[in-house]
């Protein structure tokens, strides 16, 4: 998955529900984990729930606070006995967004997003229909975790010009030398194939070196928005 800094990057996790849902009597308790790296930033107000495609408003809390293991936010439900639409074998999801923010890892490495889910695994254990907020007094099941990468990359620009002290037959004479003075300005095509400003124009009067981070993969158009002194 790659994407801009700024962007708001979806995310699914999803949950199957035991066979032997029906012999829970005592209560079901679910949690979804959510661990984001610092480039990642959790937005609270874009979780949705679906049971089997169908989206519900109650039943299930969204935590970001008090968490152990590093998590950036849980999802629980509580007791998925209170949900009538649950039963043996349906889909618990959990849609939402984090945006790629200036914190992100540029190149290979990426943004990992990693989760897991505990759950009532012990049909006869009374304790669940206890505190089932706190682990503590339920016995739980784990998944292994399951980790995602969110990619964004930089480009890098150098401005030079021929040299004119050029000499082919000295050993490390330059054929090209930095030139200052110029300005250049990112472009990126959109859906409609036209070309957007990707920031502001990038120049200084001894700069050199252009680089610009945080981008999608993409069609890129450079335009040199300021030219040299003589050229």
């Amino acid at each position: 998955a790659d994407y801009d800094i700024g962007d708001a990057v979806p995310f699914k996790l999803s949950a199957t529900i035991a066979q032997d849902y029906t012999s829970y009597t005592h209560g079901y308790k679910l949690t979804f984990h959510d661990k984001e790296g610092a480039g990642l930033s959790f937005n609270k107000d874009s979780v949705k729930v679906y049971v089997d495609g169908t989206l519900i408003t109650t039943g299930y809390e969204v935590v970001t606070e008090g968490l152990t293991g590093g998590c950036t936010f849980e999802v629980r439900f509580a007791n998925l006995k209170d949900i009538d639409s649950v039963h043996a074998g349906s889909v618990i999801s959990v849609e939402y967004t984090s945006t790629l923010n200036n914190q992100a890892v540029i190149g290979s490495t990426g943004n990992k997003n990693t989760s897991h889910v505990t759950y009532t695994n012990n049909p006869n254990d009374e304790q669940a229909g206890n505190d089932l907020n706190d682990e503590r007094t339920v016995k739980c099941g784990k998944t292994p975790d399951d980790a995602v990468i969110v990619f964004t990359y930089k480009t890098i620009v150098n401005k030079v010009t021929k040299n004119p002290n050029y000499d082919p037959t000295v050993e490390g004479s330059e054929e090209y030398i930095p030139l200052k003075g110029a300005g250049f300005t990112l472009h990126k095509k959109n859906a409609s194939g036209a070309y957007d400003a990707v920031g502001s124009e990038l120049k200084g009067e001894n700069m050199t070196t252009f680089t610009w981070s945080g981008l999608d993969d993409g069609d890129y158009k450079l335009v040199e928005t300021t030219t040299p002194s003589g050229y």
